[in-house]
């Protein structure tokens, strides 16, 4: 059966996890790690600085006029940042904890 393999699968890995001869048990916030998270937080950025806002916030605030203007420039350079961290993530394939691996699942 398909879902018993899967759940055979977890035990499998959650057993190899909680291995006393680990060094790095309970190593959950490696470097990897920690430039995913700051790679999770840019989007909101990017949604920011991306959005189209309508004329009448725009004509209001001179922060979202700004963000009409440059806009596009700011969310490219978000993109460009977020993108470097991902090759930095990637360049470390043999940490692995508890978050890589249930993200990466």
């Amino acid at each position: 059966m398909i879902g018993s393999s899967i759940i055979e699968q977890t035990k499998i890995i959650w057993c190899s996890m909680n291995d006393p001869k680990r060094t790095d048990r309970g190593a959950i916030m490696n470097l990897a790690n920690k430039i995913t998270m700051a790679r999770m937080m840019l989007i909101p950025l990017f949604i920011l600085f991306f959005a189209e806002y309508p004329a009448w916030l725009i004509e209001r605030s001179a922060f979202f006029e700004y963000i009409q203007a440059y806009g596009r420039y700011w969310a490219l350079a978000i993109f460009i940042l977020a993108s470097a961290t991902d090759k930095l993530d990637a360049m470390s394939p043999e940490d692995t904890t508890r978050l890589r691996i249930w993200v990466n699942c």
